[in-house]
């Protein structure tokens, strides 16, 4: 299944590996329109070989992304519904004090292996160990300390990222919040919300959006909290 990625600039959309083209169709009387189309560059210029030829509509494609970008909106409504009752409940509680108790852990072991490395140092100084002996212990060490610090960096992300998603200041839903009212497409609206689209084979539409990491963990700070309780 190939796609292109299409971008939107001052209410028309700029394909990046799509070329966009225009027709004439009939309309009342001897009136034409131009029609505005966006067709798949990588079929065009590999003459079909590595894509499928395919376009869109401007008009289908713009209905299909405010579509796309309305459903967020009432995503991120029910979600903002379900975080209230969320916070501060039990199930919260643990997992922040899960959250909590493994970087504590992280960190004393962190020390407790930096301690150990300092006397390792001043035991080879002082001549109880000799050079190998020291070389060997001193790279177990190092091994354990980096897995530890990797661990506590990766420790420290998780507890940020699921404090983001459950803050009443949540980036994705204020955003949603900022755009519920919109009822058409607009170059404003798209430089809000948009990241780039891309148009799949058949006209299916998959945007997206800005801060959708955070949406990602929005969803999964939610489950983590329901299992929690």
């Amino acid at each position: 299944m190939y796609k292109c990625q299409v971008y939107f600039f001052f209410f028309f959309f700029q394909a990046e590996d799509g070329i966009r083209d225009f027709c004439l169709s009939r309309g009342l009387g001897d009136v034409y329109k131009r029609q505005a189309y966006y067709e798949c560059s990588t079929s065009v210029n590999r003459r079909y070989e590595h894509c499928t030829s395919h376009y869109t509509r401007q008009d289908t494609l713009e209905a299909n992304v405010l579509h796309a970008i309305q459903l967020q909106v009432e995503a991120a409504l029910d979600y903002d519904k379900l975080l209230d009752k969320l916070r501060g409940s039990e199930g919260e509680k643990n997992i922040r004090d899960q959250q909590n108790a493994l970087i504590t852990s992280l960190n004393l072991r962190l020390n407790g292996v930096s301690k150990k490395r300092t006397r390792l140092y001043e035991d080879y100084a002082e001549g109880l160990l000799d050079e190998e002996e020291y070389a060997f212990a001193k790279k177990s060490y190092d091994e354990q300390y980096a897995d530890l610090s990797r661990r506590l960096d990766e420790a420290v992300q998780r507890r940020s990222k699921f404090a983001e998603a459950m803050s009443v200041d949540n980036k994705w839903i204020s955003l949603m919040k900022s755009v519920s009212t919109a009822t058409q497409l607009s170059q404003d609206l798209v430089d809000e919300t948009i990241e780039l689209v891309r148009v799949h084979e058949g006209g299916a539409v998959e945007l997206v959006m800005k801060y959708s990491d955070i949406y990602e963990q929005t969803i999964q700070s939610i489950n983590e909290v329901q299992e929690a309780m």
